[in-house]
């Protein structure tokens, strides 16, 4: 539990697999974020003119998997994103015969993972035989 927000992951299956001479056990992995906190974590966007959300700057927490090695199309990490937040605000236009209309559109405002929120991730990991994986979290997040 790190700032109101737990996070773990759990082992849905579990098998051996042979790649050329090696053995490794295989794991699928879901890892997953809980915001257990009292309010929703806001990451704000920073208007840069453009109106376009970078998926980098939405990233809740990371999950390394120290101890796998990433072969046959498998993974070494993952990644926990929070969702779009977007606002209505009123906007004047122009509409076809130049008079000024106020309407309302959605603006994005940035990203949020709200209160009582999960959000998941499974992967597929490669492991030395034998060897359980050895996961580290953590928490991305800047709190404004």
């Amino acid at each position: 539990m790190v700032d109101g927000i737990e996070l773990g992951f759990r082992i849905n299956k579990e098998s051996a697999k042979k790649a050329g001479d090696e053995e490794y056990s295989r794991y699928v992995l879901e890892v997953y974020a809980i915001n257990k906190s009292d309010c929703s974590k806001y990451i704000y966007y920073r208007n840069d003119g453009s109106y376009s959300l970078s998926n980098s700057d939405n990233l809740i927490a990371t999950f390394y998997v120290r101890n796998a090695n990433g072969k046959r199309f498998t993974s070494r990490d993952a990644k926990l994103n929070a969702k779009d937040w977007w606002v209505r605000v009123k906007v004047t236009e122009k509409d076809s015969n130049g008079k000024d209309v106020t309407r309302l559109r959605d603006m994005p405002a940035g990203y949020i993972f709200r209160k009582g929120d999960q959000l998941r991730n499974q992967i597929t990991v490669l492991v030395p035989k034998g060897e359980q994986p050895a996961v580290e979290a953590a928490l991305q997040y800047i709190a404004e």
